[in-house]
């Protein structure tokens, strides 16, 4: 089996408008959650986790090339 690691530093995700670029291009679950955090740090490293678990999953869709088959699951109908 591959495993992957990615690493990301957040530092840059307190820049004011790196922050406001990528708040637009996470899922709303993920930017409700930045949105919840009080401290910058907290919100930067949220925000980058979300970016990097984005960038992950796309790569490997990629490399399974119509082999990965997504279930979504509804919280409320738990």
């Amino acid at each position: 089996m591959k495993y992957s690691i990615y690493i990301m530093d957040s530092k840059p995700f307190e820049q004011a408008d790196v922050y406001k670029k990528s708040l637009e291009l996470v899922s709303e679950y993920r930017k409700s959650k930045v949105q919840r955090l009080r401290r910058k740090e907290d919100k930067a490293a949220s925000l980058a986790a979300g970016s990097l678990l984005a960038y992950a999953f796309r790569e490997y869709a990629v490399s399974m090339s119509g082999r990965l088959s997504i279930l979504r699951t509804d919280r409320a109908n738990r």
